[in-house]
């Protein structure tokens, strides 16, 4: 990738877990309890399609605004880790990821909103006490 190219968010994503990966000696549990929601999944197809995939997915509880990353694990005192990944440069947070984010941290996660994956692994590091 060129140096001047900003990475994707699915790719800053992959770098977070290629990393995160390497932690799973450290912390076995992290195989199990960090995981991507996927809420930002592509929709493919026609309108019509797309529009159906929506409808079904909402009818089996998917959520506007659910954070990308989250961590089980409970340390420093909170439930787990929310992480919102957004691109190093001209990432925005959604009205309904503001939301989501407020009501997770009102039910105990420690949450963060990430530009790049340089800044999801430190916040992956500072909670699982490593940094």
């Amino acid at each position: 990738m060129p140096e001047n190219k900003i990475p994707l968010e699915k790719d800053e994503q992959k770098d977070f877990f290629k990393y995160a990966k390497d932690l799973y000696g450290i912390f076995p549990l992290l195989e199990f309890l960090l995981f991507a929601t996927m809420s930002g999944s592509w929709l493919h197809g026609s309108k019509t399609q797309r529009m159906k995939q929506v409808a079904s997915e909402k009818a089996q509880g998917r959520k506007n605004g659910v954070a990308d990353v989250l961590c089980l694990i409970q340390k420093r005192g909170y439930a787990g880790l929310v992480i919102e990944m957004k691109r190093r440069e001209g990432g925005k947070v959604s009205d309904a990821q503001k939301a989501w984010i407020a009501a997770a941290e009102k039910a105990g996660y420690y949450t963060a909103v990430c530009f790049g994956s340089d800044e999801a692994i430190d916040t992956l590091n500072y909670y699982l006490e490593l940094a």
